[in-house]
C-alpha cells in the first residue's frame, strides 16, 4: 500500500475548501481536497439549496422538456 503524505487536508469543496485549496497549493503546500462528490465542488448552497438562480434554472429544465 502506497503511502501519500500531505501538509494539509482540506475536508469539503465548500466555498471555504475551494478557495483555500489553491492558496496553500501557491505557498507550496502540499495539499489535499476532499469531497464526497464532484458535482458539489463550491458547496450545497451553489449546487442544490439556498441560491434564488437554482429555482430558475429548474423552471427552465421543465419548460426544456415540454418543447
Amino acid at each position: 500500500m502506497n503511502t501519500e503524505y500531505y501538509d494539509d487536508i482540506i475536508i469539503g469543496g465548500g466555498k471555504a475548501g475551494k478557495t483555500l485549496a489553491p492558496v496553500l497549493v501557491a505557498a507550496g503546500r502540499k495539499t489535499a481536497l476532499v469531497e464526497r462528490s464532484l458535482a458539489m465542488i463550491g458547496g450545497g448552497c451553489i449546487n442544490i439549496a439556498c441560491i434564488p438562480t437554482k429555482t430558475m434554472v429548474a423552471s427552465a429544465e421543465v419548460a426544456h422538456t415540454w418543447t
